[in-house]
């Protein structure tokens, strides 16, 4: 694997500071009403976001009720807006939307996270794609993409304007992306994840990445690292 790559990902594995945002989910009345007794509270960050961040959304939406999978899906879209406007302003608006969208009940979230799961345990990460898309306000790459990084950060990272504009104009990036190159399919996948070309060109990005982190873990590396940080370490390397 090309060293100029693999020395990338391990100078910037550690520069991930993206803002951890989340929904806290309570029993009592909150700002968001996810049904069956389940509440919410927007919490800005307090710190950047860490594996203690990623194990909450992992949970959520691997729950089996349909109201902590509703839950999850809304942190996640918090989370993912977190650098936009003020303090999170943006984000709260955007869950908002979510929640009122039409269809967008606690029963389609838990059918759609469903579908997912059961693509990705078949290693089908652009068909899990597909699945979280069929979503309001989830039916574009880089959030989607969220979703299933949360859903299985062992083998599955974010891919966003940041991740694909990295992919065209970062030269250790870019050089990947010629014929035979680790990125060679990878390009070009921001887009409506209805569409088969952007599903395969992220199944293609999840395979690369679990490869690179397979090929760092295989020195004996501890703690290993996962999908999911290779693709952090990426898009903290993007200027």
């Amino acid at each position: 694997m090309d060293q100029q790559l693999i020395d990338l990902i391990l100078g910037n594995l550690d520069h991930y500071d993206y803002p951890g945002f989340r929904i806290k989910i309570c029993r009592d009345a909150g700002e968001l009403d996810f049904g069956g007794d389940l509440y919410g509270q927007f919490v800005p960050a307090d710190a950047p976001t860490d594996r203690e961040l990623d194990a909450y959304h992992h949970t959520l939406l691997h729950h089996t009720s349909e109201h902590e999978n509703l839950a999850g899906l809304a942190s996640v879209i918090y989370w993912g807006y977190a650098t936009f406007g003020n303090n999170g302003t943006y984000g709260r608006n955007k869950v908002t939307w979510f929640m009122q969208a039409r269809g967008n009940g606690p029963a389609s979230a838990a059918r759609c996270l469903q579908e997912a799961r059961n693509a990705v345990a078949q290693a089908q990460y652009g068909e899990a794609l597909g699945a979280v898309g069929q979503m309001s306000q989830l039916g574009q790459t880089p959030f989607a993409s969220k979703v299933i990084a949360f859903l299985c950060p062992d083998h599955a990272g974010v891919y966003d304007n940041r991740i694909a504009n990295g992919l065209v104009d970062h030269p250790v990036l870019r050089n990947q992306t010629r014929p035979g190159g680790l990125f060679e399919h990878c390009t070009g996948g921001v887009g409506r994840v209805a569409s088969p070309t952007i599903r395969r060109k992220y199944q293609a990005w999840c395979v690369a990445l679990g490869q690179i982190a397979e090929h760092v873990n295989g020195g004996g590396r501890q703690p290993r690292i996962r999908a999911l940080d290779v693709e952090r370490a990426i898009f903290s390397a993007i200027a």
